[in-house]
């Protein structure tokens, strides 16, 4: 099993009306995107989007 604070940048999400919901994480683009280009054929009623979100960073 993978800790829960492993880095993952690379989010699917699925664009629900006006709503985005996250479906998935990786670490690698390729992965998200395989993920992504096989939901839109899957689910073709729904959009997938894959986007890169940056890791905030706390200055203290």
């Amino acid at each position: 099993m993978k800790p829960d604070n492993e880095y993952r940048p690379w989010v699917v999400l699925m664009t629900v009306g006006s709503e985005n919901q996250e479906v998935a994480r990786y670490r690698r683009r390729g992965d998200a995107e395989s993920h992504g280009q096989a939901l839109n054929r899957l689910l073709s009623d729904r959009s997938f989007t894959v986007l890169f979100e940056q890791p905030q960073v706390s200055l203290r």
